[in-house]
């Protein structure tokens, strides 16, 4: 509803809905790849998960869990042995498709405490934790950019950085480079 004297800021209002729907959106693939997370199979050194047959599987690190799962490691090694072969050990990154090498399903334990990620979760899981959120988190950022006029003027000051320079040393008018 718009009062009588009262202009309406559709820039504004756009500004504000980039910025709260980028976060929002940011949160919600968040979200997501938590619940997608929390679905997985936990393994660990003492705990042991199925590797069903002729899947894909992602080892992920459990929420909260940053230092026990690894700390800063980007390499998990875990020991699988297929129920009709022999045992070997994989090296792999956390969030990584990993393919058989074998047939028929495996138990696998983990130096690390994880979860097994197979099917829809791990591609959810893969969308949702990995670099596609700086999307939203970047339509977010020029929400905050174009929401305070101030960081819009300073923008624009910057397409004539020497435009101020060239008033002064001249002694020239701006209307004068308007024509």
């Amino acid at each position: 509803m718009n009062r009588p004297g009262r202009k309406r800021k559709p820039a504004r209002r756009a500004a504000w809905s980039m910025l709260l729907g980028g976060l929002g959106v940011a949160v919600v693939m968040m979200g997501i790849g938590a619940y997608a997370v929390g679905t997985g199979q936990s393994v660990g050194p003492d705990q042991e998960a199925i590797w069903p047959a002729g899947t894909e599987i992602g080892i992920s690190r459990e929420f909260g869990r940053r230092q026990q799962a690894g700390g800063e490691a980007t390499i998990v090694t875990c020991a699988v042995t297929p129920e009709n072969g022999n045992p070997h050990t994989i090296d792999a990154m956390w969030g990584e498709r990993i393919s058989p090498r074998f047939t028929g399903p495996a138990s696998i334990t983990c130096e690390y405490r994880a979860k097994v990620l197979t099917g829809g979760a791990l591609t959810t899981a893969g969308i949702t934790r990995g670099p596609l959120v700086a999307v939203p988190l970047f339509v977010a950022g020029l929400g905050v950019f174009f929401f305070f006029p101030r960081f819009t003027a300073f923008a624009a000051s910057l397409s004539h950085p020497f435009g101020r320079l060239v008033v002064k040393l001249t002694g020239r008018d701006r209307r004068y480079w308007e024509h």
